[in-house]
């Protein structure tokens, strides 16, 4: 059985261990931060953590790119996203749930990442 705790445990890892580094991160690399309006947590990463994050992403090399949707089961809905982005819907799964952080290298999600305490390992802040 699928087990997505230690799918995402297993990435958060890796990116821990071996990080994102500038010299990994070639033009084109984005991460896309997707947060609710009726998301607590997400208002919480907002306020203490998003400028950090995106400075410490911007460093690495990727450029931050954030879609708010209404309400934190409606990720997927394309009205949200802007036409440049809509592609990448088709590469995560239906799970809905903020804020969460897809992790795009070349046009393609290469990790997707769910809850706040993500973004900030991804970003090396605490």
């Amino acid at each position: 059985m699928f087990n997505r705790k230690f799918v995402l445990s297993a990435g958060l890892l890796a990116i821990l261990m071996y990080g994102i580094s500038s010299t990994t991160a070639a033009a084109g690399n984005t991460v896309v931060y997707i947060s609710a309006r009726d998301c607590v947590p997400c208002a919480r990463f907002d306020a203490t953590y998003l400028e950090r994050f995106t400075a410490a992403m911007q460093a690495k090399g990727y450029a931050v790119r954030r879609v708010v949707v209404a309400h934190l089961n409606d990720i997927r809905d394309q009205n949200y996203w802007p036409s440049d982005l809509k592609p990448l819907l088709a590469q995560f799964g239906n799970k809905g749930g903020t804020p969460r952080f897809l992790v795009v290298h070349d046009g393609r999600v290469i990790q997707n990442l769910f809850k706040g305490s993500s973004g900030r390992a991804l970003a090396g802040i605490s």
